[in-house]
């Protein structure tokens, strides 16, 4: 059995905690964007997986502002979640503003922003195989930890 790392989940307390992830393999990741008080902000998020049918958390209206999907056998080389612990336009405590990372195939994607009052949270990657998210949300993806294999 493999052993799981989850991360700490930053930076924000609102909305309601969320746990998903399944094995094998993370197959793709959704993500729509938001600008309260003119800060993007990660509204909403879609994890895609092989054996199930997709989990959305958050705002997840009409097609996603970005996306990405995992090759066989990529893996994750880094990952920092980007947030701000700053109460921005009635969201109080804090939201994510985006997912950043490296892979095996040289890819650098970044779902959502990382400037601005944005900093990052860097993930514990264990052996690169994402299988999926633990955070908090409601109308916003209010705090997110990645959840890796070992």
């Amino acid at each position: 059995m493999s052993h799981i790392i989850k991360n700490k989940v930053y930076p924000g307390s609102g909305g309601d905690d969320f746990e998903e992830y399944e094995f094998p393999q993370l197959q793709g990741v959704d993500a729509w964007y938001g600008f309260p008080g003119g800060v993007q902000d990660l509204r909403g998020l879609q994890l895609r997986y092989n054996t199930s049918a997709p989990h959305r958390h958050g705002t997840t209206d009409g097609s996603p502002d970005a996306s990405y999907d995992f090759k066989d056998g990529e893996k994750v080389t880094a990952m920092d979640i980007w947030g701000t612990e700053e109460s921005v336009s009635g969201i109080s405590g804090g939201f994510v503003t985006g997912i950043e990372f490296n892979t095996t195939h040289r890819q650098n994607i970044l779902l959502g922003d990382n400037s601005g009052s944005s900093k990052p949270e860097h993930q514990t990657v264990g052996n690169g195989v994402c299988i999926g998210f633990s955070g908090r949300s409601g109308s916003d993806i209010d705090a997110l930890g990645a959840v890796f294999t070992d």
